[in-house]
């Protein structure tokens, strides 16, 4: 038995069609004796069609919804332990929050070595089959919830292959110059600006950020009124903090060096090192914070030269809506 399918002129989408095939009709019977407007006409269905090509988005490699998140956290320099066991915590909080988390994992180590090693934590959360909102929407969601965290960096992205192979999706500006406090002031004006940009999340320079370092200003006026020198305040600074050498003693042979110093720790702290009180050329007992003080200072991420000249990256997040409408 064959089919006889029929077409069913009744329902409203078939008398559109019709409506329609019959003023197609209409139109070309009126146009297409005419070569000159039948031309113009195609032109102007052609230029049309490229106008509306540019309204679509589109991408060469459109990302896969793979329920996968990489939360990147690197602290600044010198962040104690338990400070950063502190932001690890609010982190694992607002991932357990969330219902859609399956399951996550958490790891850490350190950067580097030495007084500027920092400590950076990777946490991986997966999300569920059966999820309420798309990865897209909770990668959205914190990275909102995290935009303020202090003393580290907190980057979230989505984690599929899609996005391992085309890289990453932030905004780089590089600015060069040969006076690095100007260039620095610079950058800093340019991440102002751009995270007043509607669609960044943050913007940070790679001048600043690398750790907060202390500097011993010295008043050369106040240090003379004492009977001392800028160079002697800072050798006795010195002194204090690493300790001197004594004297070399000679036994069995062998020499010894003998160092005078505090006990280790006594100068690690801030209000420690103010306490420190001098012994002038004259006698004269001097506080340390008489003749000089304590100032804070950013101590820049990493310090770049290129062709003899500083160079500072601004890097700046946006967000998902942001990427997909540039």
């Amino acid at each position: 038995m064959r089919y006889q399918p029929r077409e069913k002129t009744d329902i409203p989408i078939s008398r559109l069609m019709i409506k329609l095939e019959k003023g197609y009709t209409k139109l070309m019977q009126k146009i297409l004796p005419h070569k000159v407007i039948a031309a113009l006409f195609a032109v102007i269905l052609l230029a049309g069609s490229f106008l509306l090509c540019t309204q679509l988005e589109f991408e060469l490699m459109p990302s896969v919804d793979e329920g996968t998140i990489s939360v990147k956290v690197e602290t600044r320099p010198g962040l104690k332990t338990e400070e950063l066991d502190k932001t690890l915590k609010k982190l694992e909080d607002l991932v357990v929050s969330n219902p859609d988390v399956e399951r996550y994992l958490l790891s850490t180590g350190a950067q580097s070595l030495g007084a500027n090693s920092s400590i950076s934590a990777t946490l991986t959360a997966y999300l569920k089959d059966d999820r309420i909102h798309s990865t897209k929407e909770t990668v959205a969601q914190w990275q909102q919830a995290t935009v303020n965290m202090e003393g580290c960096a907190v980057s979230v992205s989505s984690s599929s292959s899609t996005d391992m192979m085309m890289g990453g999706s932030g905004i780089d500006v590089a600015l060069q110059g040969n006076d690095f406090n100007l260039l620095r002031e610079t950058a800093d004006q340019v991440a102002e600006m751009m995270r007043n940009v509607p669609g960044i999340l943050k913007a940070a320079s790679s001048a600043s950020g690398g750790g907060v370092q202390g500097e011993l200003l010295i008043y050369p006026i106040k240090a003379a009124a004492v009977g001392f020198t800028p160079a002697q305040i800072s050798s006795s600074v010195r002194s204090v903090m690493s300790g001197v050498e004594t004297a070399i003693l000679s036994m069995d042979g062998q020499d010894y060096t003998l160092w005078v110093e505090y006990p280790q720790g006594r100068y690690q702290a801030v209000n420690n090192i103010k306490g420190i009180t001098l012994t002038s050329p004259i006698g004269k007992s001097v506080p340390l914070t008489d003749v000089a003080s304590l100032v804070y200072s950013d101590s820049p991420q990493t310090l770049t030269r290129k062709n003899g000249a500083y160079q500072v990256t601004i890097t700046a997040d946006p967000t998902d809506a942001a990427k997909s409408s540039a």
